[in-house]
């Protein structure tokens, strides 16, 4: 069996572009050759706040960091 490299994937943030950040994780999440890698994903809040997320399932219908770890 071969060991997945880890990769730590960071979005959102207090920026402006925060919603942008989240759009363009989505797409490189799913674009990532997951028989290489394992993702590991830290989605920050606008308020500056690191959550560790499983997967980027939870903001299939959410614009915001926020929204999503809030629902």
């Amino acid at each position: 069996m071969t060991t997945l490299e880890k990769i730590g994937l960071f979005f959102g943030g207090c920026s402006v572009e925060h919603e942008v950040s989240l759009r363009s994780m989505k797409s490189v999440y799913q674009a990532l050759d997951k028989v290489k890698f394992e993702p590991v994903l830290f989605a920050i809040s606008k308020e500056g706040l690191i959550y560790k997320c499983a997967n980027m399932s939870i903001f299939d219908e959410k614009l915001a960091v926020d929204e999503a770890i809030n629902a």
